[in-house]
């Protein structure tokens, strides 16, 4: 009888160990979940900071490209007239026109300058009208050849880093054109 009460303690025993080790498992499981969406939370927050300053600089992008689109259209304008405009040194913010100043972020407002006083430091020689017309044509098929390569070797299969490496241009760059040829 002696034999048979200590057994039952020790098998007991035995069952609140094993109670408390599957305890001590579980509640180690549910402290490494809790550490995993930490730090799953953190990488959201991050990235999702990361993708707003991202869409405000690609809006500066967008608001710049509208302006100089704008801009080209008046000298388009004036030219036909006959009439040859002057060609601007730097871009100021302050002598935009009202009706096209894009909504400039403070960070695009601070490289605006900075291109702004190292434009004014250097000098500018002004090539004829003719060549100017040539240089702008000769830029603008630049542009369309680099667009038709861009989305050549993106049908074919290639990465955005192996396509600006090829061309010799800035992911960014590339990731842009891919991104306005959607829209278009």
């Amino acid at each position: 009888m002696w034999l048979g009460m200590m057994s039952t303690n020790i098998f007991s025993v035995g069952v609140d160990i094993v109670l408390i080790v599957v305890l001590l498992g579980m509640w180690a499981l549910w402290w490494k979940q809790g550490q995993r969406t930490q730090r799953i939370e953190t990488g959201l927050l991050e990235a999702a900071a990361q993708l707003q300053e991202a869409t405000a600089l690609l809006d500066d992008a967008l608001n710049q490209i509208s302006l100089l689109q704008r801009q080209q259209e008046k000298i388009n304008k004036v030219t036909e007239v006959g009439v040859t405009p002057p060609m601007p040194v730097s871009m100021h913010a302050d002598d935009l026109d009202d009706d096209i100043e894009p909504q400039f972020s403070s960070r695009a407002r601070e490289l605006l300058k900075a291109k702004q006083a190292d434009l004014e430091m250097k000098p500018v020689q002004v090539a004829p009208r003719s060549n100017r017309v040539e240089q702008a044509a000769q830029q603008s098929k630049q542009g369309v050849m680099d667009v038709a390569k861009i989305l050549r070797m993106q049908r074919e299969g290639a990465s955005l880093d192996s396509i600006a490496d090829t061309l010799n241009m800035p992911l960014a760059q590339v990731k842009l054109m891919l991104m306005l040829q959607k829209g278009v």
